[in-house]
């Protein structure tokens, strides 16, 4: 046998059976003919494990095409003993694993999908008696690309070090004349550089990776290196450039009828867009993934896209898609007992009920979503959803569960030192404080929160805290120091293109212009945030703008305009009352337009007595 000779598989791989995978274990191996590489397929997650019988000082290559899938190769020693693991590569491209034998018996070879839908993949092996030079340069490149994955997973601080064992392995690479290693290896550098914020060097190398790949027509690879170019875009909110990588991406994955690449890229842009802020930008692409995961019967990857376009549709305002899409999502994460991502979707639902006015609802999907969070053990995430609640029972005007609430998520937060969470729940209870009419401790909340939501960038929470600001100095008597909260609140929720928070600023400037007596300021406030809050279906910013219309028009002895406006806001308070569920919010919801029924009732007699 010379040594380069190829071992016939049906000799080299002996069938083992796999391991369990979810609880099943995986299918027989098949058996192989003579000089044919071993074509299989394979279930999302599962293992097929072969056996190697080799001899003391051989030298072995392992190479699997990743048709359908992206897989990794494991290879261990008779004693079980670990010689090496390899995952560089995705769907579409080569995997290699090299390895000189120490000692002689049957190594174990295993093939684990780590795609979550049903594939392809074709594995090949090379055995030489002993290794040659270039194998041994080849094994000492892979070998530095394990060291620097190891050195990343052990901390930040040894990233430099990291770094350095991948350029080394690139000279390697690079005088072999391996142009796929050469731009897999140039990637990873811009992901390592990327992980400790050297945003320039990151980007270079992965446009040094994208023109290796494009110069040896290394289409895989090339996609690839786009989609990484997307994801760094995104994460310098350069969110034009990253769509177009992406769509660069998506092309080449659609040559290369590579299903599963495309559902990934497609679900990647569908968050871009969802993150740009422009209603209905992401959800094409999100709903053209959803039809790519079905198609694969990839039930994990549908349900994550059921929650992503779910989260879609509440930020676009179409809260029935939203629902549906959440229970969808939820139906498929408890078919596959998938805790963690659950608890999400419930939290969504939570959220979705709340934006809907269905408080009680909502407080019932975010307990839920408590429960799963306190079984995983997920502090923070359970700080959140307890605000969440709070928010739900301030909105109720049930402010003793609100307290309740609220503290146990600020303690959360302080405990796990969440700065993020911290500053919403002060900016929250501020709120609430300021609608009890306690201003002094009001005040000392929205204070507090607004240096930490200015620290952590937080510019929704700081509108919010802006606003509240805005109006305790209107209650202390500061109209210009009010109004000049607002005009900033104002500003941030034009600029992240948030409209219905837009629509709740323009209501309390039209309640300032109104006690300032600035009537016509005061109308096309109000009507704006009339326009903004039916165009986002937000009833509760509705009725406000229609009360503050109504108020406004009657302090004008607008008589007519005050009725018509007056009759429409009470239409959207009986609404509202009809989707709160126990007759204790339904009393709570009534007593809170009460001032609304006697404006109607005054304006009545008023015109009354005119005729």
């Amino acid at each position: 046998m010379s040594r380069n000779t190829r071992i016939l598989l049906a000799l080299l791989l002996v069938p083992c059976f796999a391991p369990a995978v979810n609880g099943q274990s995986g299918p027989e191996a098949q058996q192989f003919g003579v000089d044919k590489p071993i074509e299989r397929e394979i279930a999302g997650g599962e293992s097929q494990t072969y056996r190697i019988a080799l001899t003391a000082g051989q030298f072995v290559r392992v190479r699997l095409d990743q048709r359908s899938i992206d897989g990794a190769l494991a290879f261990s020693a008779p004693d079980g003993t670990p010689v090496g693991e390899v995952d560089f590569t995705g769907i579409g491209e080569q995997d290699v694993l090299a390895a000189e034998v120490a000692t002689a018996g049957d190594y174990r070879l295993e093939v684990r999908s780590v795609s979550t839908w049903r594939g392809a993949y074709r594995l090949e092996a090379t055995i030489q008696s002993q290794a040659s030079e270039p194998d041994r340069k080849f094994l000492a490149a892979q070998t530095l690309m394990l060291e620097s994955i190891a050195l990343r997973k052990s901390g930040p601080e040894a990233a430099p070090k990291a770094i350095e064992k991948l350029e080394q392995a690139l000279a390697i690479w690079r005088e072999l004349k391996e142009p796929s290693w050469i731009a897999v290896t140039l990637g990873g550098i811009g992901d390592a550089h990327f992980g400790t914020g050297s945003q320039e060097k990151a980007l270079a190398s992965y446009e040094q990776a994208l023109a290796s790949a494009r110069e040896s027509n290394l289409r895989a690879r090339e996609a690839a290196a786009l989609t990484a170019l997307s994801g760094f875009c995104y994460s310098t909110r350069e969110y034009e450039k990253s769509v177009d990588y992406g769509k660069q991406a998506l092309a080449i994955q659609r040559e290369l009828k590579n299903r599963g690449g495309e559902g990934a890229t497609l679900n990647d842009l569908g968050i871009v867009g969802n993150t740009m802020r422009v209603p209905d930008r992401g959800i094409p692409f999100y709903e053209q993934a959803l039809a790519i995961k079905r198609e694969l019967k990839d039930r994990s990857g549908e349900g994550g896209t059921l929650a992503d376009v779910g989260w879609a549709y509440l930020g676009a305002s179409r809260s029935q898609e939203a629902i549906s899409s959440f229970e969808q999502a939820l139906a498929i994460f408890r078919e596959l007992k998938d805790r963690s991502r659950e608890e999400g979707v419930l939290y969504g639902l939570g959220i979705t009920s709340q934006s809907l006015s269905r408080y009680e609802k909502a407080i019932e999907y975010f307990e839920m979503a408590v429960a799963v969070q306190r079984e995983l053990k997920m502090r923070r995430n359970e700080g959140v959803t307890l605000a969440s609640i709070a928010n739900a029972y301030s909105a109720l005007r049930r402010y003793d569960k609100y307290f309740e609430y609220a503290e146990q998520s600020l303690a959360i937060a302080r405990e796990t030192g969440t700065r993020y969470a911290e500053g919403r729940t002060l900016s929250d209870m501020g709120g609430v404080y300021l609608t009890l009419g306690q201003l002094d401790k009001a005040n000392e909340f929205l204070e507090q929160a607004l240096v930490i939501n200015r620290e952590q960038r937080d510019v929704t929470t700081e509108g919010f805290t802006l606003r509240s600001l805005g109006s305790v100095s209107n209650k202390l008597g500061q109209p210009a120091k009010a109004a000049e909260y607002y005009e900033q609140a104002l500003a941030i929720f034009r600029n992240i293109k948030s409209r219905p928070h837009e629509a709740g600023t323009l209501n309390a400037l039209a309640q300032l212009n109104r006690s300032q007596r600035q009537y016509d300021k005061a109308i096309a406030n109000s009507e704006q945030a009339l326009a903004l809050a039916r165009e986002v279906k937000n009833p509760e910013y509705e009725l406000t703008a229609l009360q503050n219309l109504a108020w406004t028009e009657n302090d004008r002895d607008n008589l007519a305009s005050a009725r018509t406006r007056i009759e429409e806001a009470l239409k959207v308070a009986e609404s509202l009352r009809a989707d709160q569920v126990s007759p204790a919010s339904r009393t709570s919801l009534l007593a809170s337009v009460q001032t609304s029924y006697q404006l109607y009732t005054d304006i009545l007699m008023r015109q009354h007595k005119a005729d």
